[in-house]
């Protein structure tokens, strides 16, 4: 297995590293030959390839002529794409040819040529820790031009000046001769190698002969700079340099990798004959900068699968290839998730994704099944990374489910542990009362803690209320987004003051938008207010609960210390806006919040190698727009870390790869045997550490206690959390759970809102302390009372005689007092002379006591 380049730079400073790059260029023969003979056959060709290397280090890269040797044969360019190449180059053949945009979609990636401008080329490939720049004998720009924009673009995608950067120059013409002041195209190249800085090795192909198959050249920074000329058109060259301080330290060796009709590559040869069975996979992913990370780590998943020679998963699937077809959907209202699913162009065996329970219902359940013409005999296996819901269980109802997060039982028994550990018995339950899953979640956490408070609907009406078969807790602070009967509106996204009800009422590509409003959260605020809550619970989606903690921030209800919130629903979308950007107020108001998380651990050999395959791929600049072919969306470029349920994405793909790899080829094709296929695999070894699931498939995980926590550091970018300046905030574990108690990590604080560690209450102290005199004096009054009551009867026993006597005088006392009081005046209102004498005149608590009413 090649070492990931950039631990090869991090070795290269500290001393020397070996790297071997290993070339092929101007094959005539296409790929699909069967011939070993020089080469010419890709399953050949492929092996020699990627034959273990003893170097620290190895490059893998095509100099062009393969797109002009395939034409238009789709199957050629699949044979080329699964030979192992990091990256690839055209050459001048190749952009004469007239059929590279076909073979560049079969192919799935983009050529690099820095001086041909077409919308299919690239101008550079970040080969992570390494840069591929390639010029070929075209007229769109010049050689000096094509170097500009190709190093300029690799520098604004975030490559490094101390990264390897290899050139590839195919022909050169004579006005780029004549532009260096070249005596010749040798002479030309040698030129290219001492102007340009930022080189370290150039390949030259279709130059005359007058290169040496190797030499050495000095630049201006009197740096070392490598010229290599080696036949790469009947083997594979190859040649090996040592790298000190990010720079060549030592002459290439030159050697070349011959072809042995004994030795091919097994998944290669598979494609040529015929014999690689395709499964169709659908990802159903949330159109958001959050989600396209998480849909972006299992297309990162299954790329590694596919690739049969990068030195990861080689052996799973060997034969087998996951075609993945990608389809975006909004949210989960107006079950955006089935529409997303009656786009795909294809019949899937199986699905990752959708996550949210919601959006899982709108594909797995038998009736929204029955509504997409799924057949009994062809139900896809959809595997959720998020859905959590408990009704999602029955697999009568919801068949060839497969659920890699653990039950919405586990998350809340474990977010009620944590209010247990802090003796939180006043608990606030916010919640949709319109989302199935709000409503499990809500109702689970619900029933064990010890109170919950409040009891009002927020919305003008709550009609999911009085469905049958509502699941929802009876109490806590309820909104509903059912219908303009519950007095909520869509509105446009782009346009905020308009209501829709669907896209189709919304200008151009604007969509229909039915997130929380802020005069919906301001509601559920002051709500929360007028119950004195101090201790938040929220079962919301993650644009909802942002929503609710910018309000939180902006309005300073329910803001600051001595307050706690907990939320049953974790994602950085919490904090993001649409366009990627931080919401930096919803950050300060949910700063504290205490979520359960699934308990990943990524130490175990299947993590690392996953990382190994996807962080050389990283670019923060695909997070939005169109999805680029390898090539994965991650916000902070830190490829450890996968934000929100990103990991049990990943889950999903190698629970689902481990399924198929022990069914035949036929059996793969069959929904049913790929569901019972899983069922088998009892525990296993995972990205986010070891998978156990039950009998309906769905998995028996622990939680972990994160914080959101802001964290000063130098970094500017966030690793779990986002982006504030020099301060990062990040989900910081706490603590686990343990036999259902919390327990929390020694030496980690939990931080509550405002930045506290001091726990809040509720109740507090003061008020049990409160409770206790109040209920002695009541006790106390009412012993004296019953005493005074007793001692009271002993005297009407004693003087009832004499009482008797003096009723009579009592009466005619009681009636000249009522004589006497005629035409006198009561107050009926206080009069407070204070409000006036302490200088509170005028104000409104002076005006509502000044002056009495008399009667």
């Amino acid at each position: 297995m090649r070492s990931p380049l950039p631990l090869l730079l991090a070795a290269a400073a500290a001393g020397a590293a070996t790297v071997e790059v290993r070339f092929t260029a101007d094959f005539t023969d296409a790929v699909t030959s069967t011939s070993s003979t020089s080469c010419r056959g890709g399953a050949y060709r492929a092996h020699a390839l990627n034959v273990a290397s003893s170097a620290d280090a190895l490059l893998r890269i095509e100099g062009g002529g393969v797109a002009k040797a395939c034409g238009t044969d789709a199957r050629c360019a699949q044979v080329f794409a699964a030979m192992g190449y990091d990256a690839w180059a055209l050459n001048a053949a190749d952009v004469a040819s007239g059929s590279l945009q076909t073979f560049v979609n079969a192919a799935g990636s983009k050529p690099v040529a820095s001086n041909y401008d077409e919308v299919y080329t690239t101008t550079f490939a970040d080969l992570g820790g390494a840069v591929l720049l390639a010029l070929s004998a075209t007229s769109t720009a010049t050689y000096r031009k094509g170097l500009e924009v190709g190093w300029a673009d690799a520098l604004a995608a975030g490559a490094s000046l101390d990264d390897i950067v290899v050139l590839c120059v195919s022909g050169i013409s004579q006005p780029d001769i004549d532009a260096f002041g070249a005596s010749s195209a040798a002479d030309a190249v040698r030129k290219i190698a001492e102007e340009n800085t930022e080189v370290d090795i150039v390949i030259a192909t279709g130059i005359s002969s007058d290169l040496p198959s190797a030499e050495e050249r000095t630049n201006h920074l009197n740096q070392r700079v490598l010229i290599v000329s080696a036949d790469a058109d009947t083997s594979v060259a190859k040649f090996t340099f040592d790298m000190s301080d990010v720079s060549p330290a030592s002459a290439a060796a030159v050697a070349s990798g011959t072809c042995s009709s004994s030795y091919q590559d097994t998944f290669v040869k598979g494609i040529i004959d015929g014999d690689v069975d395709t499964v169709q996979v659908a990802m159903l992913c949330e159109d958001s900068v959050a989600g396209r990370e998480e849909c972006d780590a299992g297309r990162a998943a299954i790329d590694a699968i596919n690739d049969k020679n990068d030195g990861y998963f080689d052996d799973l699937l060997p034969l087998t290839k996951l075609q993945p077809s990608i389809v975006e959907f909004q949210s989960c209202g107006d079950n955006g998730a089935r529409t997303a699913w009656q786009s795909l162009p294809v019949t899937p065996v199986a699905s990752i994704g959708p996550g949210a329970t919601s959006c899982v219902k709108s594909v797995t359940s038998t009736t929204n099944r029955d509504f997409l013409g799924q057949p009994d005999d062809h139900q896809p296996v959809v595997l959720s990374e998020s859905s959590t819901a408990t009704p999602v269980s029955d697999r009568s109802q919801y068949p060839n489910l497969v659920r890699l997060s653990s039950s919405e039982r586990i998350v809340n028994v474990a977010l009620s542990a944590v209010t247990n550990y802090y003796g939180w018995d006043r608990i606030a339950v916010v919640y949709e009362v319109s989302d199935s899953w709000a409503r499990d979640a809500a109702r689970i956490f619900s029933e064990n803690v010890n109170s919950v408070v409040g009891d009002r609907c927020t919305s003008t009406y709550c009609p999911t209320e009085d469905e049958a078969g509502h699941d929802g807790p009876k109490t806590g602070i309820r909104f509903d987004k059912t219908t303009h009967w519950s007095g909520w509106h869509k509105y446009c996204a782009g346009e905020s003051s308009r209501t829709c009800s669907s896209d189709a009422d919304c200008v151009g590509a604007d969509t229909c938008d039915d997130t929380l409003r802020p005069e919906a959260a301001d509601e559920i605020l002051r709500e929360l207010e007028a119950n004195d809550a101090k201790i938040i619970y929220v079962a919301m989606h993650p644009r909802d609960q942002k929503v609710l903690f910018e309000c939180i921030k902006e309005t300073g209800m329910m803001h600051g210390a001595g307050h706690a919130i907990l939320s049953g629903w974790l994602s950085e979308g919490i904090f993001l806006n649409d366009d990627g950007t931080t919401n930096a107020a919803a950050v300060e108001g949910a700063r504290g919040v205490i979520i359960a998380m699934e308990k990943a651990v990524t130490t175990g050999s299947v993590a690392q190698d996953f990382i190994a395959h996807r962080t050389p791929r990283l670019d923060e600049s695909v997070c939005t727009g169109d999805q680029i072919a390898g090539m994965y969306c991650d916000v902070d470029g830190d490829g450890g870390t996968i934000g929100g349920y990103g990991p049990f994405v990943v889950d999903t793909v190698y629970t689902l790869a481990k399924g198929l790899d022990s069914l035949t080829s036929i059996t793969r094709q069959d929904p049913d045997s790929v569901y019972a296929a899983i069922a088998g695999l009892g525990s296993f070894e995972s990205f986010s550490g070891d998978v156990t699931l039950d009998g309906n498939n769905e998995r028996l995980g622990s939680m972990t206690i994160v914080n959101l926590q802001l964290v000063t550091s130098n970094q500017t970018s966030r690793r779990l959390g986002v982006p504030l300046s020099a301060t990062s905030a990040d989900f910081v574990p706490v603590g686990t759970i343990v036999d259902g108690v919390f327990s929390p990590i020694a030496g980690v604080d939990v931080i509550f809102p405002g930045g506290t560690t001091d726990v809040p209450c509720d109740p507090c102290p003061e008020d049990k302390h409160k409770s206790k005199v109040d209920t002695g004096l009541a006790v106390g009054l009412g012993c004296g009372f019953g005493a005074l009551i007793l001692l009271m009867a002993g005297v009407w026993y004693h003087h009832s005689k004499k009482l008797n006597k003096d009723l009579a005088k009592v009466r005619a006392d009681l009636q000249d007092f009522k004589d006497s009081v005629v035409g006198v005046k009561v107050a009926v209102r206080d009069y407070v002379p204070k409000a006036v004498s302490t200088g509170d005149a005028g104000t409104a608590a002076a005006n509502a006591v000044q002056g009495a009413t008399w009667y």
